[in-house]
């Protein structure tokens, strides 16, 4: 049976869904793992089988109902549902009761999560499944290691530094002209005049921030002169602005090789504004601090904020930063706010996600007889999936010959370039070195590759 991994930022996602592989693989699955935009193209000519998709916003909607009518089980990771809007936002602009409809299983980040969509959403109980988010998985000693080559790298250029992770994507985007409200509302993110309302105030609220963190960075250089300062902007944001003051300030680098992980685990601090990483370092034991300039109760939620330590201005910022990290304070014991934390993220304790979501996923199978008709015999599914591929390459063919929209055409190659086999074979290996799990990996395209169990 196929299942369908679509990765839409790469450095963010890949270790991860590479991890959720394993899992499927041994399992007796076929994943076909790529860059979203193509392998969305290509399921719509290959053989039935499980999609795991990455959201439930009215966008995906027409796309999700094409996959059910062709016989597919749709599944979703809500990788929106941790560090997002206030509830009310988040229900109006992510969860498209219209989506939801052919959506078979939803998997939310933890129980708040879990009871947001429940209470705002009637009658899908169960679709909903808390099991937390594979891209925390990565954080535990026994998988962290997988970025022990990026670590290598990252050391050997680096001594101690802060990382300063932005995420301004609204504010700041990395299609310069673009604006951003209206391509929401092209999207259907943004429905009404009361959504596009408290999008705007939203916005303010990031722009003013947005302005802040420029400010700061040039004072964290000169306030920590021994410390490189590191800048890892959003994947969505330009790093234009960045890397001005990085010209200008001989400790301050931009950096957006990697995914975040392995500079959270090298770094001596995480200096973040609403902003998943906060979550990420808290789980790494990494000390995290928040610039915070203006609170806006309505379109943010406390999560971010409640583990870390939280600075209205930047020169309190650098007092506090200077006070925890540089006077040997001792390090404060956070076991009891990991455990309150599970509440958000299940796998913040011993769960593995990634485990978990393959094993929802076959028991929802087993106890929904209709849906194992996604199975075909061996044969008709190889024919189908050849038939599939050429089908997919000829239409690629076609329409890069008349692409036209370039600065989009960049934005999605800046998040995910080419595949590369070995990266994949090596992150597999690493994975299944203790469980003699063997993996035969295939490239499709440059951009996507079928692994199966060897045999």
């Amino acid at each position: 049976m196929n299942l369908y991994i679509p990765v839409e930022v790469k450095d963010r996602e890949l270790y991860a869904k590479l991890l959720l592989t394993k899992y499927a693989v041994e399992r007796d699955f076929n994943v076909i793992l790529g860059k979203k935009n193509d392998l969305n193209r290509l399921i719509l000519s290959m053989p039935k089988g499980i999609y795991y998709g990455l959201g439930i916003a009215e966008n995906y909607n027409d796309f999700f109902e094409k996959l059910s009518k062709l016989g597919h089980l749709v599944v979703v990771g809500e990788e929106e549902g941790l560090i997002t809007y206030s509830d009310e936002m988040y229900l109006d602009m992510r969860i498209s009761p219209k989506t939801i409809k052919h959506v078979d299983l939803i998997f939310t980040w933890g129980m708040e999560n879990f009871n947001i969509i429940n209470q705002g959403r009637k009658n899908i109980t169960s679709k909903l499944r808390v099991t937390g988010n594979p891209r925390l998985d990565l954080l535990k000693p026994n998988f962290s290691g997988v970025y022990q080559n990026n670590i290598n790298s990252i050391r050997g250029k680096y001594n101690e530094f802060i990382l300063v992770c932005t995420s301004f994507p609204s504010c700041n985007h990395f299609i310069k002209d673009i604006n951003y409200v209206q391509s929401l509302i092209d999207k259907k993110t943004l429905k009404d005049k009361k959504s596009i309302k408290n999008f705007k105030k939203y916005q303010e609220v990031k722009s003013k921030t947005f302005r802040s963190f420029v400010e700061v960075i040039p004072e964290l250089a000169a306030a920590f002169p021994d410390t490189d300062i590191i800048v890892r902007p959003h994947p969505s944001e330009s790093k234009e602005i960045y890397e001005v003051l990085a010209d200008k300030c001989k400790n301050v680098f931009v950096e957006s090789r990697f995914s975040v992980h392995p500079w959270i685990l090298c770094s001596k601090a995480v200096i973040h504004h609403y902003c998943t990483t906060s979550i990420e370092a808290f789980a790494a034991g990494i000390p995290r601090f928040s610039l915070r300039p203006l609170a806006d109760t309505y379109s943010e939620k406390e999560i971010p904020f409640k583990c870390s330590h939280e600075f209205k201005t930047s020169s309190n910022l650098i007092e506090g930063i200077k006070s925890t990290l540089f006077k040997n304070l001792e390090i404060k014991d956070e076991s009891k706010m990991r455990q309150d934390y599970e509440h958000y993220v299940l796998n913040m304790g011993k769960t593995i996600s990634s485990d978990l979501i393959i094993n929802e996923i076959i028991n929802y199978i087993k106890i929904n007889p209709k849906k194992n008709s996604i199975k075909d015999f061996f044969i008709f599914q190889s024919i189908k999936e050849f038939k599939g591929r050429v089908e997919f390459l000829l239409r690629k063919i076609i329409r890069n010959f008349f692409m036209k929209n370039h600065s989009s055409a960049d934005y999605t190659n800046h998040k995910f370039d080419a595949l590369s086999l070995s990266e994949i074979e090596e992150v597999l290996h690493f994975y299944s070195k203790n469980d003699n799990a063997g993996f035969k990996c295939r490239r499709i395209d440059k951009h996507f590759v079928k692994i199966t169990k060897s045999s």
